[in-house]
């Protein structure tokens, strides 16, 4: 059976590479709000939502006009998409109960985050993130299966780096015969 295992690491930036995964998560925070108040005002005009290949096509252009996103990886505001796109799906389904619809993300939580889905590379010493470079980690474990993503998340004045894997495990038989 496949299934995803995520493994956490503590990261070290530098000063400068503070700075710079802190505007790579402001940038994700800010596509966010942006893809929640433009789907407000497109249902209250039209009873309908705008939908994850949509939105994620007006980043171009959103880009251009919006100089400090080029900062930051398109690959990683496009996830940012798709996470909204799942939020806002969860929240349609019926059969999801107790999910809400998604809120405003603020920056006073020092809980940002941005996903890389490709273009990263992990090592033994450190992880190679998109426009950032290398940032130092302890590797205090080691990680199983094919590597799909890394998410790097802040936590008060901590940077922590999710490593996201697929690795296929043995499920054990069931046998029914075996009653205690």
């Amino acid at each position: 059976m496949l299934i995803h295992k995520a493994y956490k690491f503590r990261l070290y930036p530098t000063k400068d590479q503070k700075q710079d995964l802190l505007q790579h998560g402001g940038n994700a925070r800010f596509i966010w709000n942006y893809f929640l108040d433009l789907n407000s005002k497109h249902y209250q005009k039209t009873k309908k939502f705008i939908f994850g290949y949509e939105l994620i096509s007006l980043l171009p252009e959103l880009k251009k006009e919006l100089s400090f996103l080029s900062i930051s990886v398109a690959q990683s505001l496009q996830q940012v998409g798709r996470h909204f796109d799942k939020a806002l799906k969860d929240f349609l389904d019926k059969k999801q109960l107790n999910k809400r619809f998604p809120v405003h993300k603020f920056k006073d939580k020092m809980k940002d985050s941005f996903s890389c889905p490709q273009k990263f590379k992990v090592s033994k010493n450190f992880v190679r993130i998109p426009k950032i470079g290398k940032v130092k980690w302890i590797k205090h474990r080691t990680i199983n299966g094919k590597i799909k993503s890394i998410t790097i998340s802040q936590d008060g004045e901590l940077w922590f780096c999710s490593v996201l894997t697929e690795q296929n495990i043995i499920v054990p038989e069931f046998k029914e015969d075996n009653i205690v």
